[in-house]
């Protein structure tokens, strides 16, 4: 971002080139008025960093003020954007976002982190790619609930998940269903066959 402010050459050199935005730092930076445009170009250039800062920039309504009247859903859908778009980002690690709308919500019905937990379920739908990490991310939130209900939809999202080739999911099935396998030696041994071959 200094260099591009240097010239107006490197200006249009950085801003016509998509693997500079990608790499850019915003260590020093956070979102904000004033620089927001540059936080979204990066992110939809493939910038890990800026995606997260936004997704919780929008979580949290830190630094980009948007008025009361509907801010849970304005920034609940804005902050599913960034997270989703951080976890397409996010191939080969665990996935994360989970973290930040995990329970507890408002009891109103007007919590940012319900509407972004609405917003991804509905994109898993509609959406057929790069949605594995994203339901386990889901399943995550729904297995932190006490209810028995949302503790079998988790599970559910955890086994479409693991279908789609999520490994952490996988591994979370694989450990809830230990605790069952440990009396019959043969099903103890096809357990640890299952977490050998996902180890590998």
């Amino acid at each position: 971002l200094a260099v591009r402010a240097v010239h107006s050459q490197l200006k249009d050199l950085v801003d016509n080139h998509a693997s500079v935005w990608a790499c850019a730092s915003f260590q020093e930076l956070w979102p904000s008025p004033g620089n927001l445009k540059l936080f979204e170009r990066a992110a939809e250039k493939g910038n890990f960093e800026a995606a997260v800062k936004l997704g919780i920039a929008y979580l949290y309504n830190e630094g980009l003020s948007v008025s009361d009247e509907a801010r849970a859903e304005v920034n609940g859908l804005k902050a599913s954007r960034f997270f989703s778009l951080a976890e397409r980002l996010n191939v080969g690690a665990a996935p994360f976002i989970w973290l930040f709308i995990r329970p507890p919500w408002s009891v109103s019905g007007s919590c940012c982190k319900a509407v972004v937990h609405e917003s991804l379920r509905a994109e898993c739908q509609l959406q057929r790619t790069h949605k594995a990490s994203i339901l386990h991310c889901l399943g995550r939130v729904l297995s932190l609930f006490e209810d028995e209900e949302k503790q079998q939809q988790a599970r559910d999202l955890f086994e479409e998940a693991a279908h789609q080739g999520c490994l952490t999911s996988s591994y979370l099935l694989w450990e809830s269903d230990r605790r069952t396998d440990v009396s019959d030696p043969g099903r103890c041994l096809h357990s640890f066959r299952k977490v050998r071959d996902y180890a590998a």
